[in-house]
């Protein structure tokens, strides 16, 4: 009895990942201290701690901020650009191209990005990014005057690629910027990221209807265009550049990184998390209206609910996984949207209605991802300093920052297209329950995987 409790002890001191919440003792802390100290000294004048820490608490709300305005960018054009795409002649098609290029070039740009980072300065890649993201998004407001439909369309995705080409720059920097801000509280920044990133996405849709409906079609692009070139001088002022370096980490790392089973699980584990967010948007609105009998308004809130789980939880989630590390919330929070989607699709519990049922599932499913994706960066970076320990840390963390934002991208591009497919050949249940079984399948991937690298670890010892 003694042995197996021992044994569960150890099991559960492995996934709480205790090198990772120790992290000011691993070679990526010690080179984020190296690099925080090179953040707060000018002309060769180290700056008191105090305003060391105030700053580097405005440098986090500043992302923050930069997060949510980006998001809510991408997210508030669904409400209103496409009645005005139509207006000027533009078919669905060729609208949901517009609005679909720009999650396209971030989830293809990121790891490019993120490669390069060391190379080309955090400081220059997020200012720039700013000012392409705002630059781009304040000239949308001109569509509205384009003298035809193949001008209006051709103009909007260069807009909108530029949007993305300055949305992968802005996520991929701020991913490398918090382990050198916070090194050991890696997963309450990423949390916060995460928060602000969530609440732009729900905040964004309604924001832009109300602005559209008090100033017209121009405001939206105008206010948030506007407020993001006014964030970029601040970047630029408040953050000093970290030291450059011309050596990138090798191609070969990168792709060893991506070929170890263990990085690619928690990898997948973060693209399944964000795909359960978006997997329920081509066929939960007509099933909820066609098969429960709710109207607009109501669907509207069980979308809602989706996004405001995720963005409460978030904060949290990256607390519970500084305090006990990443690996247990990730498992806990694949398991959790499984069994969620797989209540959804089932649909039938025998004390609740249909529509309550429904509901909680929603609920569920949001909390489930953001345990579930929240922790992955602490995780991965963990793991690949640990596998890379001699590499030039700098150019480690560009290149995890950059398959991160890779995975967020993806995993939401991938979800949507995933959702689409499986309802057009099968009910809305049916793929809710398969896609719930999918997740649920990885996430007894991921404890095998957790439970066969400690064995070994164990054995090596």
């Amino acid at each position: 009895m003694k042995c197996r409790f021992r044994m569960a002890s150890e099991i559960f001191a492995f996934l709480r990942c205790k090198q990772c919440v120790r992290a000011a003792d691993t070679p990526v802390a010690r080179h984020a201290d190296f690099e925080l100290r090179a953040l707060t000294e000018e002309d060769g004048n180290e700056e008191e701690p105090s305003y060391t820490w105030r700053r580097n608490i405005l440098i986090a709300a500043l992302l923050s901020t930069i997060t949510f305005f980006v998001a809510s960018a991408y997210s508030m054009v669904g409400s209103f650009f496409p009645i005005e795409a139509a207006e000027m002649g533009s078919n669905s098609i060729t609208t949901a191209v517009i609005i679909g290029v720009s999650p396209l070039c971030l989830a293809t740009l990121s790891p490019v990005i993120g490669y390069f980072l060391p190379k080309l300065g955090i400081k220059m890649i997020l200012v720039s990014g700013q000012v392409l993201v705002g630059g781009a998004f304040f000239l949308m407001a001109f569509l509205a005057y384009m003298p035809s439909s193949t001008s209006f369309v051709v103009y909007g995705i260069l807009l909108r690629v530029t949007e993305g080409v300055g949305w992968a720059m802005s996520n991929t920097t701020t991913f490398a910027l918090i382990p050198v801000l916070f090194p050991s509280r890696v997963g309450t920044l990423t949390g916060l990221i995460f928060g602000a990133l969530g609440l732009g996405y729900t905040a964004g849709p309604p924001l832009g209807s109300i602005l559209v409906v008090a100033a017209g079609y121009s405001a939206p692009f105008w206010i948030v265009g506007g407020i993001l070139l006014c964030l970029a001088p601040v970047t630029f002022l408040l953050l000093k550049e970290t030291s450059t370096s011309s050596k990138v980490l090798p191609f070969q790392i990168v792709i060893k990184l991506l070929s170890h089973l263990s990085f690619s699980m928690i990898q997948i584990a973060d693209i399944v998390g964000y795909g359960s967010l978006t997997f329920q948007g081509a066929a939960l609105g007509v099933y909820l209206m066609n098969e429960i009998g709710l109207n607009l308004l109501e669907i509207g809130i069980y979308f809602a609910v989706i996004a405001v789980s995720y963005t409460l939880i978030t904060v949290v989630a990256g607390w519970l996984s500084d305090k006990f590390g990443p690996r247990t919330l990730i498992i806990t929070g694949l398991f959790i949207c499984g069994a969620s989607l797989m209540v959804l699709g089932l649909n039938q519990l025998p004390p609740i209605p249909p529509q309550w049922t429904i509901l909680i599932a929603l609920a569920l499913v949001g909390c489930g991802a953001a345990l579930a994706d929240v922790p992955t960066y602490s995780d991965l970076l963990q793991q690949a300093q640990t596998l890379y320990a001699k590499e030039n840390q700098e150019s480690l963390i560009a290149a995890v920052s950059g398959i991160t934002a890779f995975s967020q991208a993806f995993g939401s591009f991938l979800g949507a297209i995933l959702g689409g497919f499986l309802t057009y050949f099968t009910e809305f249940t049916t793929a809710s329950l398969i896609f719930g079984e999918v997740i649920t399948m990885h996430a007894f991937l991921v404890l095998g995987v957790s439970l066969i690298d400690h064995l070994f670890l164990k054995l090596k010892s």
